[in-house]
């Protein structure tokens, strides 16, 4: 397991004085980029092999967002690894220990090289599980995030330099704050599961297409000649 505590900062908060889901998310992203570079396995390591770690799908429950000032604790463990892909758990705790938010997470090693995901190497998934918990008790994350029938195009969203990652593609943490903006409401959002499917990249617009799903709010950011980058559901 990996940790780090912080202090939340006037530049993670949203307008209600809380952290901001765009946190919460970049959190997590560092704290996993933190625990790779510590074990010797973190960006030039990759880029040495030509392969990266992809994110397929966020499972995020929001328990109570910590506000200005408060110490937290943002920790992450990898719990599993089978073929292709990984698992990760993630949390943030205040300072007594308690829970605020928890996520699962499911990733693919993807080679660059060849242009498709490949085996995880042995020597990787032993640096990882040195330790000794068991995913969180959390239902089983969505693989695949059903669409409603009728949707509606809410907006559209010019993808500039601000987006894009080392990776030259758009970072994980902006799909879920574009997908967020096609919402009326965004206060009471409790759960968030997050399908990615084709990489943005710089210059591209996309267009966030809003649909119901009884209490979810599902939102598909498509590119102009219709493919899918990302399906986020907010509950």
């Amino acid at each position: 397991m990996y940790s780090f505590e912080s202090m939340v900062r006037y530049s993670e908060l949203d307008e209600s004085g809380k952290l901001s889901l765009l946190a919460i998310f970049n959190y997590f992203q560092d704290c996993s980029t933190f625990q790779s570079e510590s074990l010797g396995k973190g960006i030039d390591y990759l880029k040495s092999k030509n392969v990266a770690w992809w994110l397929a799908n966020w499972q995020v429950e929001i328990i109570k967002r910590p506000k200005l000032c408060d110490k937290i604790k943002i920790l992450t463990f990898a719990y599993d690894f089978k073929n292709m892909y990984g698992y990760r758990n993630f949390a943030i705790e205040d300072e007594r220990g308690e829970v605020l938010v928890r996520a699962d997470s499911i990733w693919f090693y993807y080679d660059i090289a060849e242009g498709k995901p490949k085996k995880v190497e042995v020597e990787d998934v032993a640096a990882y599980m040195q330790h000794s918990k068991s995913r969180f008790d959390m239902p089983k994350t969505q693989r695949k995030i059903n669409i409603a029938n009728e949707q509606v195009s809410v907006q559209e969203t010019l993808i500039t330099r601000q987006y894009i990652d080392t990776n030259h593609h758009v970072n994980n943490a902006y799909y879920v704050e574009i997908a967020k903006e096609a919402l009326e409401s965004k206060e009471d959002i409790k759960y968030i599961n997050v399908q990615y499917k084709t990489a943005a990249k710089l210059g591209d617009k996309i267009i966030s297409k809003l649909s119901f799903d009884n209490t979810a709010k599902i939102v598909e950011l498509t590119g102009k000649d219709g493919e899918s980058y990302a399906v986020v559901s907010f509950a």
